[in-house]
């Protein structure tokens, strides 16, 4: 479901608007001050603006313009409504950042064609934006992506003296699964997991698959003992879990290496974080596999 944002100083045309669209299923949110723009787009989700041009106060360009210069709203489609579809105003409207633009008075059918086009526009650059960012198999973010979150965190980090914690989890034994089971279960098996980590931690953090069956997952705000407690946690409910969805005999075991940060320690960079993880958990694999381990 689709919501649309109508700004018109009209009354008279905001209704009309919002009958013609309110037919085809979409959410409607009106105003006829310009001043209510941003707040609105602050406190709800919109997914396409159609802006009247002549506004009284700031013009409906110049409300474009607000829009576009704040980074939340600089790919939020914009369609201008006017009467003036000179070049001039039309050059105008599509140089500041207008997608497209409806002449009053308006036309039912032109109206619908064009908010349909913008949107599907909008939702393909969305699946775009979200393929291009988050892994294709388990639904959490992709290698590039997760580190980047990472490195942005460890920034904020040692700015503001915040702690946190990560994770480097992986599968016991998925060579041996995949070999056993076939590569469309390891497939079935990452996915179901990937699910469950993002249900388990992603409250607290975020996580990503950092390759294979490996998975990278940073807690903001987590103490180490925190972390080794919500690792363990994680650890139990998955080497208890049946998996009768893929193979009903199927039970896994993970391991979970932990490192953390802290403003009272020295780290020569943010990679330091992810090599105390990747060591701790190496170390678990190496002291019998289904392990929680912490670096020193």
């Amino acid at each position: 479901m689709h919501t649309i944002l109508l700004v018109d100083d009209s009354e008279l045309e905001l209704k009309a608007l919002a009958s013609i669209l309110q037919k085809e299923n979409y959410t409607i949110v009106t105003t006829s001050d310009g001043s209510q723009v941003i707040p609105l787009l602050k406190s709800r989700k919109i997914d396409l603006i159609l802006l009247d041009i002549i506004m009284p106060g700031k013009s409906g360009l110049e409300l474009l313009v607000d829009i576009k210069t704040r980074p939340d709203f600089e790919t939020l489609p914009v369609i201008m409504v006017t009467a003036r579809t000179d070049a001039a105003n039309v050059k105008a409207a599509l140089d500041s950042g207008a997608i497209d633009y409806i002449r009053k008075p308006f036309e039912e059918l032109e109206i619908i064609a064009r908010v349909r086009s913008a949107l599907r526009i909008k939702d393909y650059q969305e699946r775009l934006q979200y393929l291009s960012t988050h892994d294709g198999l388990t639904g959490l973010l992709n290698h590039v992506s997760a580190l980047m979150s990472y490195e942005s965190l460890y920034r904020e980090a040692q700015k503001n003296s915040i702690p946190f914690a990560l994770c480097m989890l992986d599968i016991d034994h998925f060579k041996s699964i995949n070999d056993k089971y076939g590569h469309a279960v390891g497939d079935k098996l990452l996915q179901q997991l990937g699910i469950l980590i993002h249900n388990h931690f992603s409250a607290n953090g975020f996580a990503g698959r950092y390759g294979g069956d490996e998975f990278l997952i940073v807690l903001r705000n987590f103490s180490k003992e925190m972390a080794i407690s919500s690792a363990e946690a994680f650890r139990k409910h998955i080497a208890s879990k049946k998996w009768d969805t893929i193979i009903p005999v199927l039970q896994i075991t993970i391991s979970i290496g932990v490192s953390s940060y802290s403003s009272a320690r020295y780290f020569e960079g943010h990679q330091q974080l992810i090599e105390d993880a990747d060591t701790a958990l190496y170390a678990a694999k190496n002291n019998g596999r289904n392990k929680v381990v912490a670096q020193e």
